[in-house]
């Protein structure tokens, strides 16, 4: 799903490919979109949030944990936008950040 989104906000010119940063704990798949696409890659949450104005969370159900979130809401700044696409997962409609 990711690759579509980014493959989308490409396609339209909605953002150049430099502005875009991925991250992946499979390094194999990071390697594919910075080939594919010319994006950016991190080597980590806190690299990928750093200065972000979108974060688009893309990951399997089962990978979605606690630590991630706790990731997130660590290196988020307040001005970012979360958007998580992560089917049959609720994290809690209002739920704000501190």
């Amino acid at each position: 799903m990711s690759e579509a989104i980014i493959e989308g906000f490409l396609k339209e010119q909605l953002i150049k490919p430099e502005r875009i940063s991925v991250f992946d704990v499979n390094r194999a798949r990071l390697e594919f979109l910075k080939k594919e696409f010319g994006v950016g890659t991190s080597s980590s949450v806190a690299a990928t949030c750093k200065n972000a104005d979108l974060v688009i969370i893309a990951v399997k159900p089962q990978n979605l944990s606690d630590k991630l979130w706790a990731q997130l809401k660590e290196h988020l700044s307040p001005q970012s936008v979360l958007l998580s696409i992560v089917a049959g997962k609720n994290r809690g409609v209002g739920e704000q950040r501190e």
